[in-house]
């Protein structure tokens, strides 16, 4: 596995997360987990779907990697840290019945639902919905979002490359951590994605993510996010090919522990 970033807050690693994962969890280096697998949720990302301009061929919009394969939510569903799993209910069966079910309502009302892209309308599903092992009663939180189409700071539409296709809402992600037992401190998200979980704990004391990412591209995404809410240059980089493991940055897994 590739060490790519690390610096006092975060640290991501860019690999397959079935082969890091368990190597870190082995050496204790986090105590929450909170993630959002693309998987099973036959995403589309085509054309037709989005528009030329927000298709692969415009704005980054590709088809997810993996999202034709079963997904074995055990792998992270048994690893005995507290852990919410977006998206867990294309995957439900392989999970463990819980009643603390999370949803995030997400309806936009009727002016922005209607809103439109190179002719294309952009609603999205009304909700989404979170597996959880800690939480004992099902909760609900509230953000209108319309997907990646919105910029999460200032609700602008997406016109780069700056977004994941399946990302998530920076606040979603706080109010995630925020819910996690006291006594933790380092979440990690082995499906980092854009690293909105990242950016999430920068933004909370008391916080530290660990990121897990099979394509190179949005471990640098995460990366730009991170430096951007810290207000620092990177601490750290590892070009590409630097292989490492995780034997030399444990138990100091953060720059300056």
């Amino acid at each position: 596995m590739i060490l790519y970033y690390k610096d006092r807050n975060v640290v991501i690693y860019h690999g397959d997360s079935k082969k890091v994962l368990p190597v870190l969890r082995a050496e204790g280096s986090f105590d929450f987990l909170l993630t959002d697998p693309p998987y099973n949720i036959k995403y589309d990302a085509s054309e037709k779907k989005h528009g030329k301009d927000m298709s692969k061929d415009g704005i980054g919009h590709i088809d997810v990697e993996g999202d034709d394969s079963y997904f074995y939510a055990k792998e992270i569903a048994y690893l005995g840290v507290p852990s919410i799993i977006w998206g867990a209910n294309c995957f439900a069966s392989g999970l463990p019945d819980m009643n603390g079910w999370l949803t995030w309502l997400k309806t936009a009302p009727a002016a922005v639902a209607s809103v439109s892209h190179a002719g294309v309308k952009l609603r999205k599903a009304d909700m989404e919905l979170a597996w959880t092992n800690f939480v004992r009663r099902p909760q609900a939180y509230m953000m209108q979002w319309i997907g990646t189409a919105f910029d999460d700071a200032d609700g602008k539409l997406f016109l780069g490359e700056n977004h994941h296709p399946t990302g998530k809402p920076i606040e979603l992600m706080k109010w995630c951590l925020n819910l996690a037992p006291k006594e933790c401190s380092v979440v990690i998200d082995p499906y980092m994605g854009g690293g909105s979980t990242l950016v999430a704990a920068c933004c909370l004391d008391g916080w530290k993510g660990i990121g897990i990412e099979l394509e190179e591209k949005y471990c640098e995404m995460a990366a730009r996010h991170c430096e951007k809410m810290l207000g620092r240059q990177r601490a750290a980089r590892y070009e590409d090919g630097a292989v490492t493991t995780t034997t030399d940055t444990t138990p100091n897994l953060f720059e300056g522990d």
